[in-house]
């Protein structure tokens, strides 16, 4: 597979890379890895960078079992000691680093977003290191109708990498690529070099998460599935190997013996498209019947009233819903015509479109 030749590009950095064993900041590790940006300068470079609250909890002495507050407070902590670290880095290479921490309303408010995009690009400009972040100290997880965080920093990184015309991303992490199951666990499980389509994605066997950090092999196929979807290149590969970003970028052709996995972008979706199904928060849930949720997956259809069997949240036209079969899995998303009090009075009846074709996105040709 011969690559192109990359004009920006996304690198997030996971917890097991920035950290140490001790849970401290990998100092050595992510000098080199920075220091590797410099060979190429025809680049530009965005990094997102997952650590602060592992630094913020080694810190403040906290254990691991802790509570969401807690680990706000070890974010808020852990955020002003990564950014001294990387600082002190890039002083002695010459460059300055720029901290834009990202809640999802950033990237989900059209104003926002634009905002944060032109913020940005005028930071390349001016030849700084933009090194984001999720808001941890003021975001949560633990919300159910509404979605208002990322749940982990590679989620935000395909997100920054689609919405930032970036070319490639490079998720870094403690495999040395994507496998066909668990390689801790599994001895049967093989590195996979090149993947292709979401077809392979699916027969991937996923779960479980890093030690150190929220995330794990799902979280991280979930973002390559949203960066392919945007025409974006995605490299996962191996943190702790020696010049792995010099490898990478210095590849011309993409084989069994390159560094890590390589995913290929899918057919590019609509941004449109790509809101509702990705970057979106949901205002509420429709629960659907069997016959709603195979319309919508095997026939392509609009969600009618009748098919919806509960309402959930409060809402207005116009908001993105989450839609759900009975069992609770998400089966998609789309923009609502009707308001919550309007849609829980006709659920059941037979009237026009609940949610247009035009306004939904079903994840069935999207799922991993």
């Amino acid at each position: 597979m011969e690559l192109p030749k990359f004009k920006r590009v996304l690198i997030k950095l996971g917890t097991q890379v920035v950290t140490d064993e001790n849970g401290l900041f990998a100092e050595t590790r992510i000098r080199e890895i920075l220091k590797g940006l410099h060979s190429f300068p025809h680049i530009e470079f965005l990094i997102v960078s997952s650590g602060a609250v592992g630094l913020g909890r080694n810190a403040l002495g906290i254990s691991k079992n802790i509570s969401t507050s807690q680990k706000q407070a070890c974010a808020a902590v852990g955020q002003t000691l990564l950014m001294n670290s990387y600082n002190k880095i890039l002083s002695k290479l010459d460059q300055k680093a720029a901290q834009l921490l990202v809640s999802a309303d950033d990237l989900t408010d059209r104003i926002k977003y634009l905002n944060f995009q032109k913020t940005l690009i005028e930071l390349l400009k001016l030849k700084t290191l933009p090194i984001i972040n999720e808001n941890d100290s003021i975001s949560t997880v633990e919300l159910e109708a509404q979605s208002k965080s990322f749940g982990d920093n590679d989620k935000l990184s395909a997100l920054v990498s689609s919405k930032m015309s970036v070319d490639l991303l490079i998720i870094l992490t403690n495999v040395d690529g994507v496998y066909t199951d668990n390689p801790f666990t599994s001895k049967d499980a093989k590195k996979i070099s090149l993947i292709k389509s979401f077809e392979e994605l699916k027969e991937i066997k996923v779960g479980g998460t890093s030690a150190s950090g929220r995330g794990g092999l799902k979280t991280k196929l979930e973002a390559v599935r949203v960066a392919a979807l945007n025409g974006v290149f995605t490299v996962v590969a191996p943190g702790h190997e020696k010049d792995i970003i010099k490898k990478i970028l210095s590849t011309v052709t993409w084989n069994s013996e390159s560094p890590g996995t390589l995913i290929l972008p899918a057919n590019r979706m609509s941004q449109r498209k790509n809101w509702i199904g990705f970057s979106s928060n949901t205002s509420g849930i429709v629960i659907v019947n069997a016959g709603a949720a195979m319309a919508l997956i095997e026939k392509k259809a609009s969600l009618l009233p009748i098919g919806i069997v509960d309402v959930k949240g409060e809402f207005k036209s116009g908001d993105v819903l989450s839609i759900q079969d009975e069992a609770g899995v998400e089966i998609g998303r789309g923009i609502c015509d009707y308001s919550s009090t309007d849609l829980k009075r006709l659920k059941g009846q037979k009237n026009e479109e609940a949610i247009h074709r035009d306004n939904l996105v079903i994840y069935k040709d999207y799922q991993l």
